[in-house]
């Protein structure tokens, strides 16, 4: 194994070995900062560097005892994570922050940067290649096959590539969902308001009702959402706007709503955000967990969310309720996954965007 490298300015280890952005006292170094890079249980015994030079501890140093302090719990918590056999990595990007889940398109992660004016975004899913794609402001981003849309002071899409860039209205939409020719959007800027659709390419648009609503997703032939006009209940409606119908009585939370595979998975305010899962036809309600959940998402045979029993940190566990597992040590919003990778935002930083790589 490497021997560890230390902060000349405080003294914490920096664990790759080309780190240059200190995790402990900020130290501005680089705009990639590897932040809980643990070795697996195989790995060979820690070691450090001498005691002279840079991070040293020395004798007679006034600040001796905070920079001991500054080496021993992180050394601390590495031989602990070791022996526990824990490999998780997590980073985070600095000048990066977000207000949304990042979406997936093309192979390539896409996002609205909130420290550059609400401007779009992308980078490699490993975080690699982050560079401006456009120069419009955006509050909401969605993406279906090689085209994003997102909506700022005007709707448009633009090609992954960024190749292309077509303006399709000149109003502000929310809850945008996308999907079958269609752009599907909460709308309040006009005489009516409530959920409507209009073809991709912008040549026909409609309201489909008028419901205040919240978490518009879409699936299959159906709509998903929390109708707030309702006590915030979820409902199902065709993509045409017919057939709707309240699936439970539940409260929902606002942060998350999540369907695949038939199910509908939510926190529920009326049980203390607790996780549930429902059928899409409004049978087989089951509570999955004890934890006080928000910003969930599902990936694969995984639901992934903020735990508000333990300070917000990242957790996920199985779409049956089982193996709960923990993720990370920091209050996380914005919660994405494409099976890779978990993207969320560090509440308490800013909200900078961050990612861990998933076991």
């Amino acid at each position: 194994m490497d021997t560890i490298k230390f902060c000349a300015q405080c003294g914490a280890p920096l664990e790759e070995p080309d780190a240059r952005f200190c995790p402990e006292c900020g130290q501005p170094v680089d705009d990639l900062v590897e932040i809980a890079a643990v070795p697996t249980a195989s790995a060979g015994p820690l070691q450090r560097e001498p005691s002279t030079g840079a991070g040293a501890l020395l004798p007679e140093n006034p600040l001796r005892h905070n920079r001991l302090k500054k080496f021993l719990l992180p050394l601390l918590v590495v031989v602990v994570l070791i022996l526990a056999g824990f490999g998780v990595k997590s980073v985070f990007f600095k000048g990066h922050a977000i207000s949304s889940p990042v979406v997936f398109a093309g192979g390539q992660v896409f996002y609205i940067n909130t420290n550059d004016d609400y401007q779009l975004y992308r980078m490699n899913p490993d975080g690699s290649g982050k560079e401006k794609m456009d120069g419009s402001t955006a509050f909401r981003l969605v993406a279906d096959g090689d085209w994003l849309y997102f909506s700022g002071m005007e709707l448009f899409k633009i090609k992954s590539d960024g190749s292309e860039k077509i303006q399709l209205d000149n109003l502000w939409l929310d809850e945008l969902a996308v999907g079958n020719g269609w752009l599907y959007a909460e709308e309040g800027q006009s005489d009516t308001s409530g959920i409507s659709r209009r073809r991709t390419d912008g040549s026909q648009s409609e309201f489909l009702n008028e419901h205040q609503i919240t978490n518009l997703v879409l699936d299959g032939d159906s709509l998903f959402y929390r109708n707030v006009d309702d006590n915030y209940t979820l409902y199902r409606t065709k993509i045409d706007g017919t057939d709707e119908q309240r699936l439970v009585d539940d409260q929902l939370d606002y942060t998350g709503l999540a369907v695949q595979d038939g199910w509908v998975y939510y926190a529920n305010d009326s049980d203390s955000s607790k996780i549930f899962r429902v059928r899409v036809d409004g049978t087989e309600r089951t509570r999955l967990g004890d934890d006080y959940a928000s910003y969930l998402t599902v990936a694969g045979e995984w639901i992934y969310y903020s735990n508000g029993d333990d300070g917000g940190k990242l957790y996920r566990i199985r779409t049956d309720g089982s193996n709960r597992e923990k993720l990370n040590d920091v209050r996380s919003i914005y919660i994405s996954c494409d099976g890779t990778y978990a993207y969320y935002a560090e509440a308490d930083h800013g909200d900078r965007l961050s990612q861990v790589r998933v076991p």
